[in-house]
């Protein structure tokens, strides 16, 4: 098939970079534009209807592979509470090894264990975000705290095999259940419950395992979104691009340009034709723009096309589409749900109350939600929450979280 002129031109240098949902950086581009491009998650529009569902098929009747590395490699780290070792994992239908740590609690016959999966863009299997080495954080205390953990590297990524760049929100579900069977058949009589903890983009994938054959006996959502895709989109870019001061009446027309492009791709599959009409869109938009508001903000032609040949990508293609909270209803299994404050990448009221009015239609009571007050999306006390402060904070995940997740996971 023939690729669309802004695929094709060799004078379009823009380097794309994939550090989050949406994520490219361009040296002729605003530091506005270089804040939103590297946030942008969600979106926000009504009911999924039937030619946007995405299919998913189960994993539960393929065997999985329980693969170590050598003797030598196996154990990267010891102390007095816990066992680490390398390991790596066959994902069952899919060409490809997720190399991982699994960490195990010492002294102990029995315990609960874990599955964390990554937030966004190409994490290893610290989920190291802005210099936050998330998961190493909270795999170090759930080791001291009794709680088996097992992390990996995405697929494409680190030491794992597989195109990061071509995977789906499917893919990363497909890989999160092949990391819970794994671990169940690892450990055996061990465990005495073994769940799912998303943080960010990770909760999208934890959502899948239900459905597809993962069967996890808990769920954690750490800064996750109960939104559809194209809906949250549109949410966190507001939030980010007022919080950067940029000036309400500006933002809203923004959001609106990039709700048009999210909803062409959508409901248009094939990229070229989509393009084109994104180009005709923009050409003849009747959102007027003045002067200062260009010197902001990506408005050029060249910029929002590049803008929409990113939003082109297989994993944003699935992520507009996709609804958590259709898979949600598969899961009747005890949920944790952590909102933070001053989450600026998952904000928190709309997000909050779409998943207790979830809980309360389902009459689901085995849906706990709660919120942190003062704490930013990697679950850090804060101030203001915005990604520039993330560096300048110099402790990891709070006490008063790490306590949260352990006690509730104990308790199940």
């Amino acid at each position: 098939m023939k690729e669309h002129p802004i695929l094709q031109s060799k004078k379009n240098k823009i380097e794309v970079l994939k550090i989050g949902y949406i994520s490219f950086i361009s040296s002729a581009l605003s530091g506005i534009f270089k804040l939103l491009l590297v946030c942008i998650l969600f979106l926000n529009v009504d009911s999924l209807n039937a030619r946007d569902e995405v299919t998913f098929e189960s994993l539960s009747d393929t065997s999985l592979q329980v693969e170590k590395l050598e003797t030598s490699q196996k154990s990267s780290f010891s102390n007095d509470f816990y066992t680490t070792e390398l390991i790596q994992i066959s994902a069952p239908g899919a060409d490809l090894v997720l190399h991982g740590s699994l960490t195990i609690p010492s002294n102990k016959k029995q315990f609960p264990a874990v599955v964390l999966i990554n937030d966004n863009g190409p994490q290893t299997r610290n989920n190291d975000l802005h210099g936050v080495a998330v998961f190493e954080i909270l795999a170090d205390f759930f080791g001291r705290n009794g709680i088996a953990v097992l992390r990996y590297d995405k697929r494409g990524v680190g030491s794992s095999t597989g195109n990061f760049d071509n995977a789906t929100i499917q893919d990363f579900g497909n890989d999160a259940t092949a990391a819970l069977l794994w671990l169940k058949k690892r450990l055996g009589s061990q465990s005495q419950q073994i769940g799912i903890l998303g943080h960010g983009e990770g909760t999208f994938a934890a959502s899948l395992t239900c459905k597809l054959g993962g069967n996890p006996d808990f769920m954690i959502w750490m800064g996750g979104s109960p939104l559809r895709g194209d809906k949250a989109l549109l949410e966190q870019n507001s939030k980010l691009l007022k919080a950067a001061g940029i000036q309400d009446s500006t933002v809203n027309k923004f959001v609106d340009l990039v709700h048009i492009f999210s909803q062409i791709i959508r409901f248009e599959k094939d990229n070229t034709l989509a393009l084109d009409q994104i180009n005709h869109s923009i050409q003849n938009q009747s959102i007027v723009f003045t002067a200062k508001e260009k010197s902001l903000l990506p408005l050029s032609k060249l910029e929002l096309m590049a803008l929409a040949t990113q939003m082109t990508s297989p994993w944003i293609r699935s992520f507009l589409s996709f609804n958590p909270l259709k898979q949600l209803k598969e899961c009747k299994i005890p949920f944790l749900a952590l909102f933070a404050e001053k989450d600026h990448e998952t904000p928190l009221k709309n997000n909050i109350e779409k998943l207790k009015a979830f809980a309360n239609e389902n009459e689901n009571d085995r849906i706990v939600i709660k919120e942190l007050k003062d704490h930013n999306h990697l679950f850090q006390k804060c101030k203001s929450g915005t990604i520039e402060e993330y560096k300048e904070i110099d402790s990891g995940l709070s006490p008063e979280v790490l306590n949260i997740l352990s006690n509730w996971i104990k308790a199940q």
